[in-house]
């Protein structure tokens, strides 16, 4: 006897009626009722006879047991043997009386290339437990949902029932054939691809991590939709591209919103519209609600219409590869940080934090928010226009330790202010300058986004400058 876990995660023990314990499942008579639990040591020759059976519990080596051309007819296959139980061929390996077929490969793998069909009564599941893995490879017919309660999955030719998929929080699914995954997802545990697969089922449901690698030049695009991308997933891509596949945003047309919980690549991956896409379509990336600190090192954009991008949530993203989008990138909270290279997309920043030691191919505005400054010696190049918002000012600036910053002018980006962005700025002479403490202060040189650190001015300097007192200014 043994027990084990169904699809709502509930112990279901089959010890009655005593189990039979047999040398092999090679069966040669038949039975017609699912009344016994078997135990077998060993796989057998080819079925001769169809078979129904409650349960099986495997104790034995590795092997293959073939269905021949017959069915088996079965509600739990547990495998507690010492290697990979394989079943193969027949009419159909056919889910019990139970309408739930329940795969535990308790200690060794199982693995099953013959076709999972619905129950004569209808509708039938799927649920996958055990730490070692259960690969299916077979055309399955079965029509209600797949439940990975603990171990993996592994669709290596094979398919999924048209219901609901439900990945465990610690359970994964690994897609290792072309796939389409148009069902409903939930859960909390990991999903990877590494051939072609599309996402078109609803995400919204699904909290977990979602990988993408390439295994080949052939194989190595994920297309997405909208409903497949949910702000409560992690999104990653974990090889790069060579020939411009990837990570890729489906066909549509208008203004669409992708959410993605968070994103992170290689160098080299990218991620990109679908060349079907229409000119006029905008698809929006809006990155971040988890919260976690990431870096995209590939590249984003290309195909059809127009990539844009939006950063929420309070972690902080950094783009540090060569980035192709030309559509708008909106900072509204959280950080952006561009150590690589943007494309001529217009960077605006909204409640939240920009900066970096990268390019800029467009331009700039800081409406709110903060400007990181990543690297006192190595400057964010703008193209474009930079436009900050009026009462900027050294207060502004993160990402520095003043008690670390020796006296000096310092270049904070290098491009072109807008008209009178100057003179509508905190700290931007000697005398509004920003107090640090320690007898030190800092202001942005006439003109120019180039901050000097100096020491405080003194009492006589002030007076010289008809000045009372030295205008002091911190950002709560």
């Amino acid at each position: 006897s043994y027990a084990t876990l169904d699809g709502s995660n509930s112990v279901v023990a089959y010890v009655t009626p005593p189990a039979n314990v047999l040398p092999t499942m090679g069966w040669t008579s038949s039975a017609s009722t699912e009344v016994n639990n078997y135990e077998v040591s060993g796989v057998g020759g080819a079925f001769g006879v169809s078979r129904f059976a409650n349960t099986v519990r495997y104790t034995g080596a590795a092997g293959n047991q073939s269905l021949g051309s017959r069915t088996l007819v079965l509600s739990g296959l547990m495998n507690v043997g010492s290697g990979t139980l394989t079943i193969s061929s027949g009419a159909a390996l056919r889910i019990g009386s139970t309408q739930e077929l329940v795969l535990n490969a308790a200690n060794a793998g199982i693995a099953i290339s013959s076709t999972i069909t619905d129950n004569t009564s209808g509708t039938s599941s799927l649920t996958i437990a055990g730490p070692s893995g259960v690969t299916l490879s077979g055309s399955n017919t079965y029509t209600g949902g797949t439940t990975i309660t603990s171990g993996s999955l592994t669709l290596s030719g094979g398919t999924l029932g048209s219901g609901g998929l439900h990945v465990a929080s610690g359970a994964s699914l690994n897609i290792d054939t072309s796939q389409t995954i148009s069902q409903a997802v939930t859960g909390s545990g990991a999903i990877s691809t590494t051939k072609t697969t599309t996402l078109s089922g609803d995400f919204s449901g699904f909290s977990g991590t979602f990988a993408h690698s390439a295994t080949s030049t052939s194989d190595s695009t994920a297309f997405i939709s909208t409903l497949a991308a949910s702000k409560d997933a992690a999104y990653s891509i974990t090889t790069a591209q060579t020939n411009g596949q990837g990570l890729i945003l489906g066909v549509f047309t208008g203004a669409n919103t992708f959410e993605l919980g968070s994103l992170s690549g290689v160098a080299g991956s990218l991620l990109r519209n679908s060349t079907s896409v229409n000119a006029g379509t905008i698809n929006t990336l809006r990155v971040g609600n988890l919260n976690t600190d990431t870096e995209f090192a590939g590249t984003l954009g290309g195909g059809g219409g127009t990539v844009a991008l939006e950063k929420v949530g309070n972690g902080t993203l950094t783009l540090s590869g060569t980035n192709a989008y030309t559509g708008d990138t909106l900072v509204s909270a959280g950080t952006l940080l561009v150590t690589g290279a943007l494309g001529n997309t217009a960077v605006t920043v909204d409640g939240g934090t920009f900066g970096g030691t990268g390019v800029v191919g467009g331009s700039f505005s800081l409406d709110s928010g903060f400007f990181h400054v990543a690297d006192l010696a190595d400057p964010l190049d703008v193209t474009g226009t930079v436009t900050l918002f009026s009462g900027f000012g050294v207060g502004d600036l993160l990402g520095l330790n003043w008690s670390e910053v020796t006296n000096g002018t310092y270049t904070l980006i290098n491009g072109t202010l807008g008209t009178g962005v100057f003179g509508s700025l905190a700290n931007n002479s000697l005398i509004s300058a920003f107090d640090l403490g320690s007898g030190r202060s800092a202001y942005f040189q006439e003109g120019s986004l180039q901050l000097v650190v100096v020491p405080e001015p003194g009492a006589a300097l002030l007076g010289s400058l008809g000045v009372l007192a030295l205008l002091r200014r911190r950002r709560a």
